[in-house]
């Protein structure tokens, strides 16, 4: 009887040894799954965010640029137009710069004064005096009003003194109509432009 019972404690303990072994086996892939769902903390790194895309320029804010000194230095060269069309010397005097350079056929120095200009645009006795109430668009083409830095006209080397990179260049064509009471005030015969300096009070420094 001795005999018989020893081989059968042996079997015993040999499986309680094998479950014991796969408990903890059990117990250990479910740690490591836990693991694997485990929330972040303070210690792991941010998830990933692709940077920005970069801006058509220089990472420059660009949109302040656009809806500040652009629509600003649009909304003065049609401002001027205005005043010219209407004989509005004090207007003139406002928003036009002391010197003033030009635009067309180059672009120039400042260093025409500015009376000499409004004397040029209001008091030649070449102009026909348009009707004030002649829609602006009878004489400009308001849609091809284009903005630009005047760096992208010229190189940094090739503007003139007194004229700067970050100042912005206005242009425009003009209709038939506009091409004959533009062309002895300003020399403009089918197209204008302004070069504006932009700020809290902004002015054409050429035309």
């Amino acid at each position: 009887m001795r005999s018989a019972t020893r081989p059968l404690c042996g079997i015993g303990l040999l499986t309680l040894a094998v479950g014991l072994c796969a408990c903890g086996g059990a117990a250990a892939t479910d740690a490591v799954r836990e693991s694997d769902w485990a929330p972040l903390t303070d210690r792991d790194p941010p998830p990933y965010r692709p940077p920005p895309a970069d801006s058509p320029a220089t990472g420059a804010p660009v949109g302040v640029a656009t809806s500040g000194g652009y629509d600003q230095a649009r909304s003065l060269a049609l401002h001027v137009l205005e005043a010219i069309r209407d004989s509005d010397e004090a207007g003139l005097e406002r928003m036009l710069g002391d010197p003033l350079g030009r635009v067309f056929p180059r672009l120039g120095t400042p260093n025409r004064p500015r009376t000499d200009v409004i004397n040029q645009a209001l008091r030649n006795p070449r102009r026909s005096a348009p009707d004030e109430t002649m829609p602006l668009e009878q004489l400009v083409d308001v849609s091809s009003v284009r903005v630009v830095p005047l760096s992208h006209r010229e190189s940094v080397e090739t503007i003139p003194p007194g004229l700067s990179a970050t100042d912005l260049l206005v242009t425009f064509t003009l209709s038939p109509r506009g091409g004959m009471f533009f062309r002895h005030l300003l020399g403009w015969p089918s197209q204008g432009g302004f070069v504006v300096r932009p700020g809290s009070e902004p002015q054409i420094v050429a035309l």
